[in-house]
């Protein structure tokens, strides 16, 4: 089967840390179209979708969105960037905007027979990016529900139980974590040092953490009858 799996940089991960190179591992067999974008909300997914999903007519996708649209939210520093460098309109959006734009390329995937699945991703920096991820992932849960879509949860499997309160996102983070995809961190010293769980900095999987997250999307496309 021939599967675009469609988002921001969590899916193609860090280098040596690639989510969707696990799950290629996991699940032999199939065709994987990895068409991950450093930074995209659900609007750039959405404004991209015709170009850089359908235009490979796929018999699925796998999408993971809503994060960067949390952080246009919870991080107001970071708004000129989004504004700027991914065109949005005051430099952020709204859950129920999240949730629009996802309607929009579930309808347009329908639409042509494309098979999908969704998954809300995780985040682990700071109270207030949780709390905001969560009102996406909520939005997006009750979406998949409405149109009976697949719907995985990693931001219930990944989070840990306590958040540590941590300052603000600033443009040298997004800066740093975007310098990333090209040279990787040391990402246990990262994470040791950040006190997070599965993540180099709150946002992006270490290589362990993204074998977790492969994991679990391998069962759950197995459980949707997905072979190999």
């Amino acid at each position: 089967m021939k599967i675009v799996f469609y988002g921001d940089e969590l899916l193609p991960g860090l280098p040596g840390a690639g989510i969707v190179d696990e799950v290629a591992a996991g699940l032999r067999g199939h065709r994987f179209i990895l068409r991950g974008r450093f930074g995209d909300t659900s609007l750039n997914l959405y404004r991209r979708v015709e170009a850089e999903v359908l235009a490979h007519d796929p018999e699925a996708v796998f999408i993971m969105a809503g994060l960067h649209d949390a952080i246009s939210q919870s991080e107001a520093a970071l708004r000129p960037w989004y504004r700027w460098q991914k065109a949005l309109r005051g430099g952020r959006l709204s859950p129920i905007a999240c949730r629009e734009n996802l309607r929009a390329m579930l309808e347009m995937l329908g639409r042509h027979g494309i098979r999908a699945w969704v998954a809300t991703p995780p985040v682990e920096y700071r109270p207030p990016l949780v709390a905001a991820l969560e009102e996406v992932n909520s939005a997006t849960r009750q979406l998949c529900e409405e149109m009976q879509v697949p719907h995985l949860d990693l931001q219930q499997r990944m989070t840990p139980a306590e958040i540590p309160s941590r300052p603000p996102l600033q443009l040298p983070w997004l800066l740093r974590a975007w310098s990333w995809q090209w040279r990787a961190p040391d990402y246990e010293q990262l994470r040791r040092r950040g006190e997070f769980s599965y993540s180099c900095d709150g946002l992006h999987p270490t290589p362990d953490g993204a074998r977790v997250m492969a994991r679990a999307i391998v069962d759950f496309l197995r459980e949707q009858g997905l072979p190999g």
